[in-house]
C-alpha cells in the first residue's frame, strides 16, 4: 500500500485572507498528510486579528516576520527560505505554498528541479507564469465559493437554484473560446495515448490536462463533473468499460474533423502546400 505524500504548508497571511484556511487545509488533505502548517506575517500588526483566531483551531504554527523595511515584502523572502531549510531535509514529498504573489515562482521552479511536488493556492489574479510553473494550481475563490455553497441550508439551496442555472449558462457562454483550445489539447492527448480501437481512459486525459495547463478546473466551465464538461462538447464519444472506468475517443464521424484543427496537422498541410509549389 502506498504511503501518503508527505506535504508542507507554507502560508503568507499577508495576502491571504483568513476564512478560506479550513477549505483550503480540507482541499490539501485530499494531497496527502501535511506534516508542517506555517502561517507567516507581523503578528503584532492589526491586520492579522482574524489570523490570530485561526491558529489554534487549526493547529497552525505561527512565524514571526517583523517588516523591517516599509513597502517589502519581507514575509516572501522568510517563507523562501525556510523552504529550501525544508527542502534540503529530504522529508518531504512536495509543498503548498499558498500565496498569490508571484514572487514564488523561482522557488517552485526550484523545488520541482529537486523533485518534489508544488501545489499553489492563490486567488484569479495570479499571475499566470506562477499557475503554470505549479503541478497544480487551485484558486482559492472557487475553492471557498464551493464550500460556501456545502455549508447553506437546503432550503437556501433551492431558492438559488434558477441562479445558479444562470451562472452555469453564463460561464458557458464565456468559455467559447477556452472550449476550442481544451478541444484541442483533449486530441492531441488522446491521439498520443489511444489504443488500437482509439480509445483512451477518461482519467488518464484529465490527469495530463491538469500537467499542460495547472489551473484547469471544469467547474469554471459551468460543470460539476469532468465528464459532463466533455460530454457537452459533442465531438468526443465516451464509454463505461467493465472495470467501470470511463473512456473517451473522438466521435468517429468528427474525428477528421478535430484532427485537422491540431497545430500538428496545420504544420503538416502547410508543408504539403509547399511541396505542391515546387
Amino acid at each position: 500500500m502506498n504511503q501518503p505524500k508527505k506535504l508542507a504548508v507554507l502560508i503568507n497571511a499577508d495576502n491571504v485572507c483568513a476564512n478560506t484556511i479550513e477549505s483550503i487545509l480540507n482541499k490539501i488533505a485530499t494531497f496527502g498528510r501535511i506534516n508542517i502548517k506555517r502561517v507567516y506575517g507581523d503578528w503584532g500588526s492589526s491586520c492579522l486579528t482574524t489570523w490570530r483566531q485561526k491558529i489554534l483551531p487549526n493547529a497552525l504554527t505561527p512565524i514571526q516576520q517583523l517588516a523591517y523595511i516599509k513597502g517589502k515584502n519581507v514575509t516572501d523572502v522568510a517563507i523562501i527560505i525556510d523552504a529550501m531549510d525544508l527542502l534540503h531535509s529530504k522529508v518531504f514529498d512536495g509543498f503548498c505554498i499558498v500565496s498569490s504573489d508571484s514572487d514564488f515562482t523561482s522557488l517552485a521552479t526550484r523545488i520541482r528541479a529537486g523533485g518534489l511536488l508544488v501545489y499553489g493556492f492563490g486567488d484569479t489574479k495570479t499571475p499566470e507564469i506562477y499557475r503554470n510553473i505549479c503541478d497544480q494550481f487551485i484558486c482559492m475563490d472557487e475553492l471557498n465559493s464551493s464550500t460556501n455553497k456545502n455549508s447553506v441550508s437546503i432550503t437556501a439551496e433551492q431558492s438559488k437554484k434558477t441562479e445558479q442555472k444562470q451562472v452555469v449558462q453564463s460561464k458557458a457562454k464565456n468559455n467559447t473560446g477556452l472550449k476550442r483550445q481544451l478541444i484541442t489539447l483533449i486530441a492531441s492527448i488522446i491521439e498520443a495515448q489511444k489504443n488500437k480501437e482509439g480509445w483512451c481512459n477518461l482519467g488518464c486525459v484529465k490527469q495530463r490536462i491538469i500537467v499542460e495547463k495547472p489551473d484547469f478546473n471544469f467547474k469554471s466551465y459551468g460543470y460539476s463533473k469532468f465528464s459532463s464538461l466533455i460530454a457537452s462538447i459533442y465531438l468526443f464519444e465516451l464509454k463505461k468499460g467493465s472495470s467501470c472506468l470511463v473512456r473517451i475517443r473522438p466521435e468517429l464521424s468528427n474525428s477528421k474533423l478535430i484532427l485537422s484543427n491540431m497545430p500538428c496537422a496545420k504544420t503538416k498541410n502547410k508543408e504539403k502546400e509547399k511541396t505542391n509549389t515546387l
